[in-house]
């Protein structure tokens, strides 16, 4: 749903509780009446100015309009409670003039990657709201923390306002008392007097920050209003997602506490929650498995049984569990049932491929892609996307001599049926097929210690497809390289590198000049592509770093996955910007913590940084050569793939950004 459009330009300042009372936001540029009333009779006034507006006389409800929308952000919290008014009038009044404050998102303090997510905040959609909160949430090391406190605070929409609040929740707990106090202050200065619900939440967690035990009761009153309110009136900015989260946020407080008994209870009362469906128990089955809930899992397969054994990711989280629990006899038997579902489906078992792969368990993932290559037939997009998959995930976890074989076996049936090399090249070239095995069997060679050998299947893979930016980069880092072999090499790097900047700016004009919205997308998502890889290359060989930052950020904004965070943190990098590399790195990480590259590639960064700090690394050395004229060695990247949550039809999509042909 759409945001309604704000009239007018509220500026508001973000002050303290104690002063928020007399202060006025500027609107249309005007300067503020002070309102020199006390704080009593300022609630007093605005309640009764509230009452008329639902008044039988037209005057007097838009003299109380015209008198509310000059006090601005002080009747907010009243007019966020009369939004709800049963007088219809009251509340559609009452909704308008909460739209016409134009709140200041950004704050001086504020870092360049908060300012970057709040950027036309209010201008957003719900939907893209909900979506900026939660990357304000992700940030690392609290930088989001003000700025979700804001929304929280002052959000015209209930349930954006409370999801605020629950993602400020789930940050990182601070360890030193002296931090948390002062965030709790910084948190009930932002809470103040207000009276949504969101505003009690707050202040709930600013005494959670200083006296955990004291605020528990709290906790468990705000946790029975919800679900009160959810059977009551669910459409009332309150809905079982929120009031699920609330359950969780207990939970972790308890456990915090060592309340482990009364942390399981409340687990099992948040089951009155759920409906049953696969979805719903996948979800919830995975929020236990987080916090090593297994004996809970079991309870929760025991109830619902028969969902478990229709659903393949149900079955397979079951076997995860039942590892856990150390029955891996009972693991590997679930494990084949859930692979016997669907056994004429090779799209489906493609998609429980990649949601294993997700989950770290490569080798039910393995069993899953070669099950959906033997289905499908070989001419079928289905099928060849399995293999690239399959090869490209080997390769992740270091089996490159097996990724290798994968695609040396598709490649063999491409040459030797026409339809099946008619689908292939609708994902890549032939030589970006052959180009991609070569260099898997270069890197196997190379962990083998076959120098020589390495070396020539390196070549041969550049000789297959120049813009393979893991090749150029793997040859790059090669020693011993004559003065002619790195002359030419940097000449196709910078060809390359040429040809993505070139993608850049066409996508990017094009993007501007798309005429909808759809088009606009598509352009957007080549420019992604064409942004990260240039900036990958670039950062990983020779150029312009500046360049490649100013790219990689721009990917980041455009598609913020891991994989791009994971080039941003090597464009830092590459700039001796450490600390940046680490943190940007960091997020990558954490949004694909079962990626063995980005891993890799963070633990080079963190022990580069220790070694700068004078420290010794926190874990093992890395296990890199020094190529012959760059910085260090980071580990290499695979390129970017489809979607991984939309499998590939038999006849690719009209609107989809043509494949890469790294």
């Amino acid at each position: 749903m759409q945001t309604l459009s704000r009239c007018g330009s509220w500026r508001l300042a973000f002050v303290t509780a104690a002063s928020l009372a007399l202060a006025v936001p500027i609107a249309n540029g005007q300067t503020p009446t002070p309102v020199r009333a006390e704080a009593a009779d300022l609630d007093t006034r605005v309640a009764q100015l509230i009452r008329e507006l639902g008044a039988e006389e037209y005057a007097t409800r838009e003299r109380a309009q015209a008198e509310l929308a000059k006090l601005g952000i002080v009747a907010y919290d009243a007019l966020s409670d009369a939004q709800n008014s049963e007088d219809a009038e009251v509340a559609l009044r009452a909704s308008h003039l909460i739209r016409s404050l134009r709140v200041d998102w950004q704050q001086p303090g504020d870092t360049p990657d908060v300012v970057a997510i709040l950027k036309q905040f209010a201008d957003q959609s719900d939907a893209e709201r909900r979506t900026r909160i939660e990357r304000l949430g992700s940030l690392p090391g609290g930088e989001g923390v003000s700025a979700l406190c804001r929304i929280a605070r002052y959000d015209p929409h209930e349930e954006l306002s409370k999801h605020a609040a629950i993602i400020l929740f789930q940050q990182p707990e601070l360890t030193a008392p002296a931090d948390r106090a002062e965030l709790a202050k910084k948190v009930a200065a932002v809470a103040g007097a207000g009276k949504r619900t969101a505003a009690g939440w707050l202040r709930s967690y600013a005494k959670t920050l200083v006296d955990p035990d004291a605020a528990l009761p709290e906790w468990d009153a705000h946790l029975k209003a919800e679900h009160a309110q959810l059977t009551k009136n669910p459409d009332r900015g309150v809905t079982r997602e929120i009031v699920r989260d609330l359950y969780r946020w207990q939970v972790t407080l308890l456990k915090q506490r060592h309340k482990d008994a009364e942390a399981e209870s409340l687990i099992k009362k948040s089951f009155s929650l759920l409906e049953g469906t696969p979805a719903q128990l996948t979800e919830f089955t995975d929020w236990l498995m987080q916090h090593d809930a297994w004996p809970v899992v079991r309870e929760l397969h025991e109830r619902y049984a028969a969902v478990f054994q229709q659903d393949a990711d149900l079955l397979y989280r079951w076997a995860e569990a039942q590892a856990k629990l150390k029955q891996p006899a009972e693991a590997a038997k679930t494990a084949e049932q859930a692979q016997g579902l669907h056994p004429e489906n090779p799209l489906e078992h493609q998609r429980i491929a990649r949601r294993l792969q997700e989950r770290g368990l490569f080798a039910w993932a393995e069993q899953e892609y070669r099950q959906s290559a033997k289905l499908g037939p070989p001419a079928s997009l289905v099928s060849l996307y399995s293999k690239l998959w399959l090869s490209e995930m080997l390769h992740d976890i270091a089996q490159d001599g097996p990724a290798a074989d994968v695609l040396d076996e598709t490649i063999k049936q491409i040459q030797k049926d026409p339809q099946v090399k008619t689908e292939a090249e609708r994902i890549r070239e032939l030589g970006a097929w052959q180009s991609r095995m070569r260099y898997f069997k270069g890197l196997h060679l190379q962990a083998t210690a076959k120098t020589k050998e390495a070396e020539e299947y390196l070549e041969a893979a550049l000789q297959a497809d120049e813009t393979d930016a893991d090749v150029l980069i793997a040859l790059h880092r090669l020693p011993n390289r004559t003065e002619e072999q790195r002359q030419s090499l940097e000449r196709v790097i910078k060809r390359a590198a040429e040809k993505y900047h070139e993608e850049i700016i066409e996508s990017s004009s094009a993007a501007e000049q798309a005429d909808n919205d759809n088009a606009r997308r598509i352009y957007n998502e080549r420019l992604s592509l064409a942004s990260n890889q240039f900036a990958w290359l670039v950062s990983n060989t020779l150029g312009d770093f500046d360049e490649a930052l100013k790219w990689s950020q721009r990917s980041v904004e455009l598609k913020p996955d891991a994989g791009h965070y994971d080039t941003l943190g090597r464009c830092y990098f590459a700039k001796g910007d450490l600390p940046s590399a680490v943190k940007h790195q960091t997020i990558a990480h954490k949004k694909d913590p079962h990626s063995g590259q980005i891993k890799r590639q963070l633990d080079f960064f963190q022990a580069e940084l220790a070694k700068s700090r004078g420290a010794a690394p926190a874990g093992p050395p890395q296990k890199a050569g020094q190529p012959n004229n760059s910085g260090p060695v980071a580990p290499d990247k695979a390129p970017d793939k489809a979607p991984a949550d939309k499998a590939p039809a038999d006849k690719a999509p009209a609107d989809k950004a043509p494949a890469d042909k790294a």
